[in-house]
């Protein structure tokens, strides 16, 4: 939040002009993920209830029928766990945080089958299908071609599958409770005082009261606003999405290969 506060400080800088313009496009970059890390857990449901909508043809919402029965499971982890990261501290349920871990790691899989029928009912998108298949090739294959002789390649496709096992981890069970629990921000920094001290644990509480609110407001607008625009049959949105993921990663593939053969001849 500091470095996006002080843009601004990139043209009184002595940089060049050129030096300035990469510099603004990398923050804006920066910018742009940051806005879109806020809404990662709406944005993975978006998506799960888009491809499961699709594969069971389920239109109407009042139908309950495979889809419901996932969206409803979905949904009722997310509830469970934003009750008990407010509510529970996480060294008295690891267990059931291990719980939480394996079930949203068989929807990710889950996600990734329904998805890919998605992307196969909408192939007159050629050339995005092209650049998810690249992206998707790019990253799991790349590493192995240019580090084949110091790579066990049996335990780096393990890895790379338990990788995706756990990436719900990351964006539902890391993300949930860290927002839960903004209040706790004082590590190595409590106050001496502890009338001072409850004076600030309070403040900090009723700023993560706000926050948790807001930000959940957020994660359902932006979340529902993705399956509404789709069910009026228009795939734009999610092909956009695509695009805007699957150009990341592209860049950042794209720029690992050049920073290595930089690395390996000059």
């Amino acid at each position: 939040w500091y470095v996006i506060d002080h843009l601004n400080m990139i043209n009184r800088s002595g940089h060049s002009f050129f030096r300035k313009m990469f510099l603004s496009m990398l923050y804006a970059y920066m910018l742009v993920n940051f806005v879109f890390s806020l809404v990662l857990v709406g944005s993975l449901y978006g998506a799960f209830s888009i491809f499961v909508s699709e594969y069971f043809d389920e239109e109407e919402c009042g139908s309950f029928g495979g889809a419901r029965i996932l969206e409803t499971a979905y949904l009722s982890l997310l509830f469970i766990f934003i009750l008990m990261s407010i509510t529970k501290p996480i060294s008295k349920s690891g267990w059931i945080y291990s719980l939480f871990v394996v079930f949203f790691g068989i929807f990710i899989f889950i996600s990734i089958a329904v998805g890919l029928n998605f992307f196969w009912k909408n192939r007159e998108s050629v050339w995005i299908a092209i650049m998810l298949g690249a992206t998707l090739v790019g990253s799991y294959i790349l590493p192995p071609i240019f580090n084949w002789n110091r790579m066990n390649l049996c335990k780096y496709f393990f890895g790379a599958i338990i990788l995706v096992f756990l990436s719900p981890t990351y964006v539902n069970i890391i993300i949930i409770y860290s927002m839960a629990n903004l209040h706790d921000v004082s590590w190595g920094n409590r106050e001496t005082d502890e009338t001072n001290a409850e004076a600030t644990k309070r403040a900090l509480e009723q700023f993560r009261a706000l926050y948790l609110i807001v930000w959940i407001a957020a994660n359902v607008a932006y979340g529902y606003t993705i399956i509404y625009i789709t069910d009026t049959n228009q795939t734009f949105f999610v092909l956009i999405l695509t695009v805007f993921v699957s150009g990341q990663v592209l860049i950042k593939l794209v720029s690992a290969v050049i920073y290595f053969f930089y690395e390996k001849y000059t």
